[in-house]
């Protein structure tokens, strides 16, 4: 019993990597719009930011997940994102799967270079300073 478990938690986990692997290497890009800004349970200060996107008409939602600096609360994270556009990277075998690309580390997954007008967006969600 407890090695059945134990293979089929491997298997698991190894098809988990696999997909993932998988999007990495097949996958396109469209943009998406952030729709809404929500609270993670269970994991403190962490905020989803949810956003939609269409492919040959029909629509999908997808989440990213961001750790929260201190001065950042979720109304000036919703002021600064919602309806803002951005990229979207999308499993070509499984549309439904995908990630929003708003940080360079969300776009080194891809191999992507995000614009410069979307700098600003990584350097406050990662909680980077600017001193003049």
């Amino acid at each position: 019993m407890l090695g059945g478990l134990l293979l089929f938690l491997l298997l698991w986990i190894g098809y988990g990597l696999y997909k993932r692997n998988q999007f990495k290497s097949d996958y396109h890009i469209v943009t998406g719009m952030v729709i809404r800004i929500t609270p993670v349970y269970k994991q403190g200060g962490n905020r989803g930011v949810l956003y939609e996107y269409s492919i040959d008409g029909q629509q999908y939602e997808g989440s990213n997940t961001y750790i929260l600096c201190d001065e950042l609360n979720s109304d000036k994270l919703r002021l600064m994102l919602v309806n803002k556009q951005f990229p979207v990277a999308y499993a070509t075998q499984d549309a439904k799967v995908s990630v929003m690309i708003i940080t360079k580390k969300d776009a080194a997954m891809f191999n992507y270079k995000i614009a410069d007008s979307l700098l600003v967006y990584d350097s406050v969600l990662n909680c980077l300073r600017h001193f003049h």
